[in-house]
């Protein structure tokens, strides 16, 4: 008998194949949609290492473009450094959103890093793994062509994956809306998402996907969704796991020392970067980065470990709660057993799916 999964779910299946190598890919969508998800386009990675792929399920007449996350350090080509340096902490410095923007909002911007990730995003081409009747075309053509048609439209994608998922649905809508088209068909499923741009932006992404149209999760116990926000960093990074741990020893940034013997503690690292984030803003002439509002869902769950209360164990249990499974055991469960199987085909990006 067939499963059919839910949105929410197909978002959180997808997502996780992204990490996948093509040949999985092919597998995993058979073996786990029987034929309801089918790969109209494969990216050939972009020279940063972007990858993204579109399915079409003919049942519900609605594409799905999954986005995938930061690679590690210990990727091939670099990717893992031009993902990490180049997108993920390239915050420093904001840009003005170039796309055609409503002029009440004429202070769009975003981080350089996720302007540079939406930039790989538009140039990825198909790979020559892709079906046939699959144009050679970018993603923006396939997609607007589909929502054009009446077809259904979700995007997503996990970590870097949901930032730019995020900058990508802001970037489609204005797209849609200049060419005339509705957008009322195009949804939004954004996990684990660190913020993309400032207030503006996100308030432009809220605007552009209201009610049930966009979806944002996080755990309280991710770091990553808390940056480049620099009330979040100061606010809730200081004491993130004290009341989250479930047993033992608790790691609190205030009370781990980053250089023992010496005082600086992480908390104090914390607040150095948060400075340099606002300086940043006052150098720069720019606003503060925000996260979107509309459906933004936040859970708070106990760690199912303990962990030492040092600097390695503190970013231990904020990889686990980065984690792809993490996440589907919060907002997904019945699916998340399938995410950790979906990790023992990709070992090297292990602890992004399951930590």
């Amino acid at each position: 008998m067939e499963t059919t999964y839910s949105q929410l779910e197909t978002a959180f299946i997808l997502s996780a194949f992204a990490y996948l190598s093509t040949d999985n890919l092919l597998k995993q969508i058979q073996n786990t949609f029987s034929g309801q998800e089918t790969l109209q386009f494969i990216a050939t990675p972009s020279p940063y290492d972007n990858y993204a792929f579109i399915t079409y399920n003919q049942q519900l007449n609605r594409y799905t473009l999954a986005i995938r996350g930061s690679v590690p350090f210990s990727a091939p080509n670099w990717g893992g450094f031009y993902n990490w340096i180049s997108e993920d902490f390239n915050v420093f410095q904001q840009s003005n959103w170039p796309y055609p923007t409503d002029t009440s909002n004429p202070t769009l911007q975003v981080s350089n890093g996720s302007l540079l990730a939406l930039t790989q995003l538009l140039s990825l081409q198909d790979s020559p793994t892709a079906s046939d009747n699959d144009p050679q075309s970018p993603i923006y053509t396939l997609l607007s062509q589909a929502a054009g048609q009446g077809s259904q439209i979700l995007i997503t994608g996990h970590s870097l994956g949901a930032n730019m998922a995020n900058s990508f649905a802001v970037y489609f809508a204005q797209q849609l809306q200049q060419a005339g088209q509705s957008i009322t068909n195009v949804s939004l499923i954004s996990i684990a998402a660190p913020a993309s741009g400032n207030q503006a932006f996100a308030a432009m992404l809220d605007a552009d996907y209201p009610g049930q149209q966009s979806f944002h999760y996080e755990l309280a116990g991710d770091i990553v969704p808390k940056f480049p926000v620099v009330d979040q960093i100061l606010d809730k990074l200081m004491v993130l796991y004290g009341s989250l741990s479930s047993s033992g020893d608790v790691p609190e940034a205030a009370s781990i020392e980053v250089y023992p013997p010496y005082s600086p503690t992480l908390a104090n690292a914390f607040e150095v970067v948060a400075g340099a984030i606002a300086l940043s803003y006052w150098l720069e002439d720019t606003n503060a980065y925000s996260q979107p509002t509309n459906n933004y869902e936040m859970q708070s769950q106990p760690a199912p470990s303990s962990f030492p209360n040092t600097i390695t164990g503190f970013f231990q249990e904020a990889k686990m709660f980065h984690s792809l499974y993490a996440y589907s055991e919060a907002y997904a469960p019945s699916i998340s057993q399938l995410i950790k199987q979906v990790s023992s085909l990709v070992p090297a990006y292990r602890n992004v799916l399951l930590a």
